[in-house]
């Protein structure tokens, strides 16, 4: 029997059948509350009006009940009683679905039997609810415990700095401020962990105690009620005994102390006394590259300038104009939107897209922007499948020729080696070791700015840090940057337009999504993410928007399959199409095509699939998939726009293959592998 709006079957416990009295049409609760409105309803069948001051004044149908519920004991297929239970499809039957053939071969059971064992199972469920009942109260009382200590800390540590401060003026009044509303920052986020933590710990204590209700009541049902409502309990129990994961004890306020504080200061002090001396501005302490020297005291004299004033001191306000500063925060996002164009934009961007410098670009003279990519037939023989005919209607050899192609693998986990950096010349297929990389930094990111190769962020030695270092190709010599992110962080994407480096997604001890960008001069805070992104991949698309895929995090913390694209000149995320499956610490490159995803990890299962997002369709394809299934990897893409690299990563062990996907064959071929295995490593890609 079903309500005659909705053609849903009535119930006895949803979708209870109603009488209007008007009339005696009878419709289902849900419906009736639906077209409840004023007091009244008007029936839907013959139009007249039922008064009622709430929808369940309006009475019961029993009779209509009483044949919901006896027909709900039949067989839907046949309307005949059920006699038995099918293990494998977890449905009950009757005899002529017995007799059917993919039922010949099944487990079946007697409805006694099988109602007995689910009732035993369910039982054996509530020791486990009780157990985690018990790790519940005991996180919570580690949670208070943890809020105090806190706070108690933090009190401590703003006294200190309140002392410290009393004794200087000027410059140092500022530095007050900052660091009690960064210290403040940390108790915020710290606190606000804590209340997610409760929060989510409260709405688990709901479902556990619901499912122990129905624990109780399944006790007396009858035989066919109990397994009627098997797939419903499976779905409860699986939401409610998920697993309580230890709470870690983190020091938030580790790098806080008075002692550091003091050599903070006097470095701040030093070198505003500097700057009066010599009556410059602040622009001459942030030298280029070319201008610092290589001993080892002035290199380590211009870091520590740089970053007592750029991160988190922000001193250059001293000699700034705020009408300066204002010009800079509105200009920044627009000036190469307005200036560049894509092809210029492009020239200067993260390796991982091919083109690696404003002078090659100028000499082909080509723009890739989407409406502007010349669509010539594919020649070759053989045609593929509709998901490549983006690629196939390209004569993608005739963008660029690129006489030799050199790769630069830096950093990570590598066995004792993780300090060598190798490269690899396309040309011959060789790789070799050029020299060391001392920091060997893992879960960082490389890019190519302002003609420097630099590493930023990740972590040393297992613990987060915000320094970076810049690598001399000639000279193959490593030194401290000038530039420091705005705080510890690993597992982000960077990327790079014209003189802007985009610095995305990551952890500082929990998945984020702080999006920033840093100048030449200052970081400047851009729109969030829409999720929490950790272990995600950051390129910069053929239609100069950033694209953040995949990664750990969002609302569940699991691997992601959502992907997001910043636009520019809108300055707003907007989420993508899903990808077909989900990943974190993956691989990304960018073709005028699209861009192009591979490898990384679903939470279950090491990946070697590749995916492109067609700019011009605007989703997904499915493409070859690599031999090697691997995640924490790095990938490159050739100047040519012909073939992508998929390099090292990891899959229970580290990686040394290297694979070479050919864009026109859609194919995947083994290279030389490396010199070590290598995994949560960073590549870039020159042309000599």
């Amino acid at each position: 029997m079903d309500c005659p709006r909705c053609i849903n079957p009535f119930g006895e416990t949803h979708k209870t059948p109603r009488i209007l009295p008007k009339c005696g049409h009878s419709y289902c609760s849900d419906c009736i509350t639906e077209l409840w409105c004023d007091s009244k309803v008007t029936c839907p069948l013959c139009g007249k009006l039922n008064n009622s001051d709430s929808p369940e004044d309006f009475p019961i149908n029993q009779a209509l009940l009483q044949i919901a519920i006896s027909s709900s004991q039949l067989c839907s297929d046949h309307s005949r009683p059920f006699e038995a239970f099918c293990k494998d499809d977890r449905k009950l039957m009757c005899v002529r679905c017995l007799l059917e053939p993919h039922h010949r071969v099944h487990e079946v059971a007697s409805i006694l039997e099988e109602a007995q064992n689910e009732r035993e199972r369910l039982l054996k469920i509530s020791e486990t609810v009780r157990s985690i009942e018990e790790n519940i109260s005991k996180n919570e009382k580690e949670l208070k415990d943890t809020e105090f200590l806190l706070n108690s800390e933090c009190e401590r540590l703003l006294k200190d700095y309140k002392d410290l401060y009393d004794m200087v003026r000027g410059e140092i009044n500022k530095r007050e401020t900052e660091t009690i509303t960064q210290i403040k920052n940390i108790l915020n986020k710290e606190q606000g962990l804590i209340e997610e933590k409760q929060f989510e710990y409260k709405k688990q204590i709901y479902l556990l105690q619901t499912l122990k209700q129905e624990i109780e009541k399944v006790q007396a049902e009858k035989d066919l009620e109990v397994l009627s409502k098997v797939t419903e309990r499976e779905a409860v129990i699986k939401s409610a005994c998920c697993e309580i994961n230890p709470i870690t004890k983190n020091k938030p306020y580790s790098e806080y102390s008075k002692d550091n504080e003091k050599q903070i200061l006097g470095k701040i002090i030093c070198g505003v006394l500097e700057f009066s001396e010599k009556e410059t501005n602040y622009q001459t302490i942030i030298k280029p590259k070319s201008e610092v020297t290589d001993n080892d005291s002035t290199i380590t004299k211009t870091a520590q300038i740089i970053k007592s004033y750029v991160y988190p001191f922000n001193t250059e306000q001293k000699f700034k104009s705020k009408a300066q500063a204002q010009t800079m925060r509105i200009t920044t996002q627009s000036r190469f939107i307005r200036d560049k164009s894509p092809v210029t934009i492009r020239s200067s961007m993260d390796t991982k897209t091919g083109w690696n410098t404003r002078r090659d670009l100028n000499r082909i003279s080509l723009d890739f922007s989407p409406e502007n990519i010349p669509i010539e037939p594919f020649s070759a023989k053989n045609l593929f499948e509709d998901d490549l005919s983006s690629v196939h209607s390209l004569d993608l050899a005739s963008f660029c020729k690129v006489p030799k192609s050199i790769i630069y693998n830096i950093g990570g986990f590598s066995e004792s080696t993780a300090s060598k950096v190798e490269m690899f010349d396309a040309a011959n297929d060789i790789w070799k070791e050029i020299g060391d990389y001392h920091s060997a930094r893992t879960q960082f990111a490389a890019v190519q700015y302002q003609n420097r190769i630099i590493a930023l962020g990740g972590k040393i030695k297992s613990k987060p840090v915000d320094t970076c270092e810049e690598f001399d190709r000639a000279e193959v010599f490593w030194r401290t940057s000038d530039i420091f992110l705005t705080g510890a962080r690993s597992g982000f994407g960077a990327t790079v337009i014209s003189n802007d480096l985009y610095v995305i997604g990551g952890s500082d001890g929990v998945p984020i999504k702080t999006a920033e960008m840093f100048s030449g001069d200052r970081w400047i805070t851009v729109n969030s993410l829409k999720l929490r992104r950790d272990e995600l991949s950051v390129s910069l698309g053929p239609d100069n928007n950033i694209y953040a895929i995949g990664g750990y995090g969002g609302p569940d913390m699991t691997s992601q399959s959502s992907a997001e694209r910043f636009s520019i000149k809108e300055g707003i995320w907007s989420f993508l199409p899903h990808m077909k499956e989900a990943r974190r610490a993956l691989a990304s490159v960018t073709l005028p095509d699209g861009v192009y995803v591979f490898g990384g990890f679903d939470g279950l299962r090491y990946l070697n699939t590749m995916e492109k997002f067609d700019i011009r369709a605007g989703k997904w394809m499915q493409l070859a998939p690599m031999n090697t299934a691997r995640c924490s990897l790095s990938g490159v893409a050739c100047s040519d726009c012909q073939y992508i690299y998929a390099i090292g990563g990891f899959n229970g062990v580290g990686v040394r293959s290297v694979e070479r996907y050919s864009v026109v064959e859609n194919s995947w071929q083994e290279m030389s592998l490396l010199c070590y295995p290598r995994f949560s490593h960073c590549s870039l890609m020159f042309n000599e």
